[in-house]
């Protein structure tokens, strides 16, 4: 479910999710508003995830926030910093970096598999053209050797007999 929030930022947490073998850096920002007709103060929590997350908002600054909402949380896919104006763009969920990455993982084993069959198959049609060529070159020497044999070896002897 889509959501959004404002307020000044009063905590700022950092920290590393681990997908894989890469890590994924990601910022916490705790809001508060103070609402004076409601008579209370509104506090929530809002999740950056990604590389660009770091340095984005400090203790003071006022950001807006607009993503997905999860119990604890506002999963962040657009902040804006009003005080430094920084703009994040994300559209990183909690779940998307293990589906990010997978898709890479997916695509370019796809990818080296296809360019190996190609060499492969270029490989296998030079080798299979080199293999006839050879063939060829054997049969056409076997037959010259036969040609030239037959043209080397004795005649027949023929007895002739006088009569005596």
């Amino acid at each position: 479910m889509a959501g959004s929030i404002a307020g000044q930022v009063t905590d700022v947490e950092q920290a590393t999710l681990q997908s894989g073998q890469t890590n994924v850096p990601i910022l916490t920002l705790r809001l508060e508003r103070n609402d004076p007709h409601a008579g209370r103060t509104f506090v929530a929590s809002v999740r950056l995830v990604g590389t660009s997350v770091s340095g984005f908002a400090d203790v003071g600054d006022w950001v807006e926030a607009i993503g997905r909402k999860s119990p604890t949380f506002l999963a962040a896919t657009r902040c804006v910093n009003h005080t430094t104006q920084a703009v994040y763009i994300g559209g990183l969920t909690s779940r998307w970096p293990w589906a990010r990455q997978g898709l890479f993982k997916v695509v370019t084993t796809i990818v080296g598999v296809a360019i190996m069959l190609l060499v492969f198959s270029q490989l296998s049609s030079q080798f299979n053209q080199a293999g006839r060529q050879m063939l060829s070159n054997f049969q056409q020497a076997s037959q010259q050797m036969q040609s030239d044999f037959e043209k080397s070896s004795p005649q027949p002897y023929t007895s002739i007999y006088l009569p005596l």
